[in-house]
């Protein structure tokens, strides 16, 4: 039928209510996305699709963790008793999962186990091991070999595991089947469900190169609640739009509005995370009471700050030479789990590409050139002058590189000769302008570097290199040392 982007969904859902005609009503429904966003397009859906919505005695809710997908789908084909229809919800569906996408489902049965929502971490994960085709005895125990995908990132053992799996057994958790559901549901499709009824799935993940993807845009109706995760200017743009609208919704609800500036120290708290953006605003309209307007002041004295921050932020923090921010923000990703020595590696990087840039702007190529060029005349004159400077340090390489290839001599009656090297590409890394494409995060680093020297830049490596050996041999807290080189690099000497 159609794909609906959720910006378009209010103009659409009225064209929906509006036509009177029963059979163009979806008997199929993808909702998939931002999961605050598919459960507001839910709760706008029902009522049309099935008299009296969710609380219909024709509406029957399913558990995507642990639907049996022949089950759901003889029930849709299944005439209801009372009514004139019957609607089948699978709400959180894993249709579109597969092993590779563990990661993610594992950082949510971390964050429902901590929240202490033992029944929602019980049930993703049953299906995260339903995914995997293992058992819970599989992974139970000290002895237990885990799968790569259960450990995760750092390749350790989850802290939760042996207890959620004794939850699960105690309370006889069966793993779903999950491989077949989306054949199933492809045959149903084909096939046709009895007229009035129908069938709506929710889920944070789609593939849409998969076959079940395009057979429900052939034969129903999706719509797309997906909000970029990025950090790029465009993906920004697009997550401060949704915010906006979310915004106007709940201060219109409550009454309420924003003194200038509200929303931007409100964000700042919060990060892109709706369902927290949402609970904020709704907090701070019982807060104010019954004033009308609510201040910054009101956000910094009613809410604590949860926003997850890039790793980028800190790194940028580092290149502006601000001591301060650094700290912030270094405070912030510890918070957030993030473990020392990958700080020390993203810094590592950030201090490379500043020493690639300072030593072209040394340059014969650079020379002259000042720091505060505008963003055009950057592109059209500087770029280029870049990827030349980077063809003669490819260049410089391969001349290095075949002089210190190693002297074949084998018997020492045969004269010396040269070994054959292979020749390589200077790495991404060593390249300035290896991206082109991208030529504002480059233009940035030029503007940064002109903060540093090459002395302080090279005395900054060093400093890394001995943070990473405090961090792997020493038993001094991994913050310290990092506050510690912070002060180092930051510092105007």
């Amino acid at each position: 039928m159609t794909v609906v982007p959720f910006q378009q969904w209010p103009q659409f859902l009225a064209q929906l209510k509006s036509s009177g005609d029963k059979s163009h009503r979806p008997q199929a429904v993808l909702i998939h996305g931002e999961e605050l966003l598919g459960s507001q397009v839910l709760d706008e859906l029902l009522p049309v699709l099935v008299e009296g919505g969710k609380h219909a005695a024709g509406c029957e809710p399913l558990d995507g963790d642990s639907v049996v997908w022949s089950d759901a789908l003889e029930q849709v084909n299944t005439f209801a008793l009372l009514g004139d229809s019957r609607l089948v919800v699978v709400r959180d569906a894993k249709l579109f999962y597969t092993a590779r996408d563990a990661g993610g489902m594992l950082k949510k049965i971390g964050k429902a186990w901590a929240d202490d929502n033992r029944t929602k971490a019980a049930r993703q994960f049953v299906a995260l091991l339903g995914l995997l085709g293992i058992t819970i005895e599989d992974v139970a125990g000290k002895g237990a070999k885990l799968p790569k995908a259960l450990t995760g990132e750092k390749g350790a053992k989850p802290a939760w595991l042996d207890a959620l799996s004794d939850h699960c057994r105690e309370n006889n958790l069966a793993i779903p089947q999950t491989a077949d559901g989306a054949a199933l549901l492809e045959k149903a499709l084909e096939k046709g469900f009895p007229r009035g009824n129908g069938l709506v799935i929710t889920t944070d993940l789609v593939d849409r190169r998969r076959t079940l993807y395009k057979a429900l845009d052939r034969f129903g109706l999706i719509v797309d609640c997906t909000v970029p995760r990025g950090e790029r200017a465009a993906d920004r743009r697009v997550q401060q739009a949704v915010m906006e609208q979310q915004m106007l919704k709940i201060l219109g609800k409550n009454g309420k509005s924003l003194a200038p500036g509200t929303f931007q120290v409100l964000s700042e708290k919060t990060g892109f995370d709706l369902r927290t953006f949402t609970l904020a605003l709704e907090k701070l309209a019982a807060f104010v009471g019954d004033r009308e307007t609510i201040t910054p002041a009101d956000v910094q004295q009613a809410l604590i700050r949860t926003k997850q921050d890039p790793i980028f932020e800190f790194t940028n923090a580092v290149a502006d030479r601000d001591f301060r921010q650094a700290m912030f923000y270094l405070d912030s990703l510890l918070a957030g789990e993030f473990h020392p020595l990958q700080l020390l590696a993203a810094l590592a990087n950030q201090l490379r590409r500043l020493l690639m840039m300072k030593d072209f702007t040394l340059s014969p190529a650079g020379q002259g050139i000042p720091p505060g060029i505008a963003f055009d005349q950057f592109k059209s004159g500087v770029l280029p002058a870049m990827a030349a400077f980077d063809e003669n340090l490819q260049a410089l390489g391969k001349r290095w590189a075949a002089e210190l290839a190693p002297i074949a001599d084998e018997d020492g009656s045969k004269p010396k000769k040269k070994a054959k090297t292979k020749s390589r590409a200077l790495p991404a890394e060593l390249r300035l302008a290896a991206r082109p494409a991208s030529a504002y995060p480059l233009y940035m680093t030029f503007k940064k570097q002109a903060r540093f020297s090459a002395a302080e830049l090279l005395s900054g490596l060093r400093a890394l290199s001995e943070a990473d050996l405090l961090l792997k041999t020493d038993n001094r807290t991994p913050r310290l040392v990092m506050e510690r080189l912070l002060m180092q690099i930051c510092s105007d000497g």
